[in-house]
């Protein structure tokens, strides 16, 4: 990034330019009011910002450039004591410079001498010595008060930065985690159809026709990161139209979703995969007729949707890859980071998995 030597930052220049129109005022007043030297520490007040200002943007200049940011707390502090000696002793002698040949006089008459009780050489002392202490003063409040804010505006910016990377990191793992819900289902889907499509090609072709709706339904909350209850629900319900032509009056399917829930915002094609799942690794398995449930339990700040199927006993070394519940589990960690879960029981034949969300509209 290149260092401009004139700060172009708005906010620089308007809190700079306050402070130095509240120390000109402020001085210009006491010059005012003072009776001895009234023009000296005018003119003094006058040209002091011009020297400070030209101190501190040189500060802040080489602090950018050499990246001082990086350094140490012990080695930063040494550095900056010493440049602000070496600013200070610049403007008091350029202030002397300028005013001595014109306003010494004023400063060292005879009756300020005789007031205070001193000589030329102790006034000129003096004033050299205070200017020096309190320039110096002024130019490390200045330099610890940058060092902070821009430190401080640095480690937002790198924070703001890490969460949109997260955030692109978090969305394109979603992304990943969706586009294998697609061949996993239609995997399993054409699957199904390809038993009918000889034996029963009507039913086959009604397969197809829902089908291609939920993949449309599919495609179209891909970019979603969540959608309303009512519409996983639709396409549930033509899932189960496509498994009840291939099973048959083996699949009994019972619904008892609370429609005041139908608002509420979950994971698209979730609900979806957990039926998919019962009727898959369960109810396909079962020659009787078994009945799948999706029924809904309601808290005050979140809601429950479970899924409930019959299942027979595994043949030994049988095991199911998993894919779609961990999915699921994956989707709901980056969605809301600890605030949903899954929960899978399976218990004298009956399995259940519990998909626990908060309450969204």
């Amino acid at each position: 990034m290149k260092t401009y030597f004139f700060p172009r930052d708005r906010a620089f220049w308007l809190y700079h330019l306050s402070f130095i129109f509240i120390f000109l005022l402020t001085q210009l007043m006491s010059a005012y009011f003072l009776r001895d030297a009234k023009l000296f520490n005018a003119v003094g007040a006058i040209i002091w910002p011009f020297l400070y200002t030209t101190v501190v943007l040189i500060f802040r200049y080489i602090y950018r450039k050499r990246n001082w940011s990086q350094l140490g707390v012990g080695k930063f502090l040494l550095i900056s004591q010493a440049l602000s000696s070496t600013g200070s002793v610049l403007v008091i002698a350029s202030l002397a410079a300028i005013l001595f040949p014109f306003f010494l006089t004023e400063l060292t008459s005879v009756e300020i001498l005789e007031k205070y009780d001193t000589t030329t050489r102790r006034m000129v002392i003096f004033f050299l010595f205070s200017n020096f202490l309190s320039t110096h003063l002024f130019i490390s409040i200045w330099t610890f008060m940058y060092v902070g804010i821009t430190t401080k505006r640095t480690e937002k910016e790198i924070t703001l930065k890490n969460l949109r990377l997260e955030n692109s990191l978090k969305e394109a793992k979603l992304s990943s985690l969706t586009s294998q819900l697609n061949p996993h289902f239609l995997f399993n889907s054409l699957n199904n159809i390809r038993f009918k499509i000889h034996e029963a090609p009507t039913v086959a072709d009604d397969m197809i026709t829902a089908l291609s709706e939920i993949l449309r339904y599919s495609l179209e909350s891909y970019d979603n990161g969540k959608v309303l209850l009512e519409q996983e629900l639709e396409v549930v319900h033509r899932y189960i139209e496509v498994m009840s032509l291939h099973l048959e009056e083996r699949l009994d399917f019972q619904l008892t979703v609370s429609p005041s829930l139908y608002d509420n915002l979950i994971p698209p094609m979730c609900l979806q995969l957990l039926v998919e799942n019962a009727i898959r690794h369960g109810i396909e398995n079962i020659k009787e007729r078994s009945t799948l449930t999706i029924e809904s339990i309601e808290h005050w700040d979140s809601i429950d949707i479970i899924v409930r199927n019959p299942t027979v006993e595994k043949p030994p070394h049988s095991h199911s890859s998993g894919i779609g519940l961990e999915n699921i589990r994956q989707r709901l960690q980056l969605l809301y980071n600890g605030r949903a879960s899954i929960t899978t029981i399976e218990d004298n034949g009956c399995f259940t998995a519990t998909l626990s969300l908060p309450k969204e509209l």
